[in-house]
């Protein structure tokens, strides 16, 4: 039998203004790498509206702890009206992507039994005592590095997102559009 175990739950994160969509999926595949998770990518969608792309990605890095217990991190990215845009920066012209995007980041613990626990209540209650005072101690350990990843990765990818608000700063000397009032909220 599988057991989840929710650890971090809905997360979010959004932002809107310029940002660079290649830099970013690289940033993921990076910090994913760093943390020693291996990145499976569920969904990926893209397409076009009236005010811009819509791009929607569900990526699901795991790592395997021990034989019978995994760290799944859930991280769901949907972009929309992104339109792309040039700036001058520094007399250098350099693409960005412009629009809004929602992340929500979600963390979880699976754990696989074998079927014998389940067989007879004795058994269950059994293996609650286990789950209770030994498993603890040998899986709780796990269970702050699991929120740990998911807050480094959210605090990353903020960062970067925040460095773009200055991207079209025109008080530096760079000829951009004044419009890029970049926000980043935390719900």
């Amino acid at each position: 039998m599988v057991e989840k175990k929710i650890l971090v739950d809905d997360l979010r994160m959004q932002y809107t203004g310029l940002f660079d969509i290649t830099e970013l999926y690289r940033l993921f595949d990076e910090l994913i790498h760093e943390r020693g998770y291996v990145k499976l990518e569920k969904k990926s969608d893209q397409y076009m509206a009236k005010h811009g792309r819509q791009i929607y990605l569900e990526i699901r890095p795991v790592k395997e702890f021990e034989q019978d217990f995994l760290s799944t991190i859930k991280i769901r990215i949907k972009m929309s009206d992104v339109k792309d845009v040039v700036l001058d920066v520094n007399g250098n012209k350099k693409q960005y992507n412009q629009g809004s995007i929602l992340m929500i980041f979600d963390g979880w613990t699976t754990t696989f039994y074998e079927f014998a626990w389940e067989t007879k209540p004795v058994f269950v209650f059994i293996r609650m005592l286990v789950d209770k005072y030994i498993y603890k101690v040998s899986f709780g350990k796990y269970e702050g590095e699991i929120i740990n990843d998911v807050h480094y990765i959210y605090d990353r990818v903020k960062s970067h997102l925040n460095l773009y608000r200055y991207a079209g700063d025109t008080g530096k000397g760079n000829k951009a559009d004044k419009s890029n009032n970049a926000k980043i909220n935390d719900d």
